[in-house]
């Protein structure tokens, strides 16, 4: 029965959407491209429970998040906007899969996010596109996601002198990474999402790390 219940996670992991738990380095258009829905909204609720993988056999842990949405960038969201995400097992219940185990991002109720999700598993599931590198904290009107803002605006081109954000792209490749236990400089929220807004409608192309242009 072990073996069987792992082989049947396994297989839930490998059914996830491609879009959602791409690991890979990705940049901004990846994210914006990517995504089904893009949103900064604050977290309202958060609530642990199961759902059944693919085929209907197996609980999974899971959390549901319920948000305010904000600001709506891509995607049909109403004011409020529930998605689930793989979660840890609780109760001392032992589980092979696990939301820590894989890097699935944490949500904090009150806390303020951009968020890039991916589609949808058969199991109702989704995840930020790139894991952490698709979720932003917002604070102060600044953007900090779990990689310290690194790599997302690789490939993009800071010297073409016609993009309309050439400033935020330039200001942002030319800033260190943090040493090690310091905080990362925060990319501006309103630039950011004005970017995530012209590549969503095409009115701002840039190459993606994953091969092509958005």
């Amino acid at each position: 029965m072990r073996f069987c219940r792992l082989g049947l996670c396994l297989l839930f992991f490998a059914l996830l959407p491609l879009q959602a738990t791409t690991v890979a380095a990705v940049n901004v258009a990846d994210l914006s491209k990517t995504a089904t829905h893009i949103f900064e909204g604050r977290c309202l609720e958060i609530e642990h429970i199961t759902v059944k993988d693919s085929r209907g056999e197996v609980d999974l842990p899971a959390v549901r998040y319920t948000f305010e949405i904000l600001d709506s960038l891509k995607g049909k969201q109403s004011q409020t906007f529930v998605f689930q995400q793989l979660g840890n097992a609780v109760n001392g219940v032992h589980f092979p899969i696990s939301a820590d185990k894989i890097g699935v991002p944490k949500y904090s109720k009150g806390e303020t996010y951009l968020i890039f999700l991916g589609g949808l598993s058969k199991s109702g599931l989704c995840l930020p596109v790139g894991l952490a590198q698709g979720l932003f904290v917002i604070r102060e009107q600044e953007a900090y996601n779990g990689f310290s803002n690194a790599h997302i605006f690789a490939e993009m081109k800071a010297s073409d002198q016609n993009s309309p954000h050439q400033s935020l792209i330039l200001a942002a490749q030319q800033t260190p990474l943090p040493s090690s236990g310091k905080r990362a400089e925060g990319i501006s929220a309103t630039a950011l999402k004005a970017m995530v807004r012209d590549l969503v409608r095409g009115a701002f192309t840039a190459p993606t790390r994953l091969g092509g242009d958005q």
